[in-house]
């Protein structure tokens, strides 16, 4: 799972330094923001709320309402034997990144094998 490396995730602290650090805002004003914002996602995705919550530019926010499922018999496909699939609470999530995050993220998987740096025309395959 550490395919990162040692590479670690930033703390909420670090994010609330660099966000003050960009912005010009103390580290006070933008923890402010930051709980501010939690609560406005906190109460659209409430039942009284639209479940729908919408970052510009950055992501979405919707309830995927999934029904609990039932304990169930079924047969184990590599085995041939009968088992008993367990039961599964109900569940309410949902995160959608938005168009410019998503490519962002995901562009370097999205490219075609020819426009990567390295491919070889002629080759008709990556040269190092």
């Amino acid at each position: 799972m550490a395919k990162n490396g040692d590479k670690k995730p930033m703390s909420k602290t670090d994010i609330l330094n660099a966000l003050a650090e960009s912005s010009g805002l103390s580290k006070k004003q933008v923890g402010a923001v930051m709980d501010g914002l939690a609560a406005l996602i906190s109460k659209n995705l409430s039942k009284k709320g639209p479940e729908v919550f919408n970052v510009p530019g950055l992501m979405k926010i919707i309830v995927v309402h999934k029904p609990a499922t039932k304990a169930r018999k079924g047969i184990n496909p590599f085995t041939g034997q009968e088992t008993m699939f367990k039961a599964k609470p109900a569940q309410r999530h949902g995160l959608r990144p938005a168009q410019r995050a998503a490519t962002a993220v995901f562009s370097s998987r999205n490219t075609r094998r020819r426009d990567r740096p390295g491919f070889h025309p002629v080759a008709g395959r990556q040269v190092l």
